[in-house]
C-alpha cells in the first residue's frame, strides 16, 4: 500500500469517526448542523482522487454537506489550471452535488484553515455545529 492510500484511509477513518460524533451529539443535545470542509489548492496533488472519496463518502450519507475550500497559493496559476486541478474541481462537483460553489478568493475558509491550524494540504475536517458551539476533527 502507498503512502497515498494510506493517507486516503486515515482521512476517511476521520471523516466517518467526526460523522459518528456528529450523529451523537445530535441524539443527545437536539439540532446540530454538520459540514465536512476540503480544503485543497492549486498545487494539491491528485485532487480527482480525494474527490472521489468524498463522493462516496456521500453516496454512504446523502445528506451529509461537503464544503470544498480553494485556497490558492498562486493566482496566476488560476488563469491556466492544471488537467490534474480541472479534473479534480470536475469530480468536486459530482461529489457536492447541486449546492457547488468554489470560491477562487474564500475569505471565510482561509480564517478557518487558520483557526484549525492547517499546515498541509489536501485536509479534511468534519464541523459540528450547536448553536454557538462549534467543534472540528481535522485530518
Amino acid at each position: 500500500m502507498n503512502m497515498k492510500t494510506f493517507a486516503w484511509i486515515v482521512v476517511g477513518l476521520v471523516a466517518l469517526i467526526g460523522l459518528v460524533f456528529a450523529q451523537d451529539l445530535r441524539s443527545t443535545r437536539g439540532n446540530t448542523d454538520t459540514e465536512l470542509l476540503f480544503f485543497f489548492s492549486d498545487s494539491t496533488k491528485d485532487v480527482e482522487s480525494a474527490a472521489r472519496a468524498l463522493r462516496a463518502l456521500r453516496v454512504k450519507r446523502p445528506s451529509l454537506r461537503i464544503r470544498p475550500v480553494f485556497l490558492a497559493e498562486d493566482f496566476a496559476s488560476i488563469a491556466k489550471p492544471s488537467d490534474d486541478l480541472t479534473a479534480g474541481i470536475r469530480e468536486l462537483k459530482y461529489a457536492v452535488g447541486e449546492e457547488f460553489s468554489l470560491r477562487i478568493h474564500d475569505e471565510d475558509g482561509l480564517a478557518l484553515a487558520r483557526q484549525l491550524k492547517l499546515d498541509r494540504l489536501p485536509a479534511v475536517a468534519v464541523m459540528v455545529t450547536n448553536g454557538d458551539r462549534r467543534r472540528a476533527c481535522v485530518a
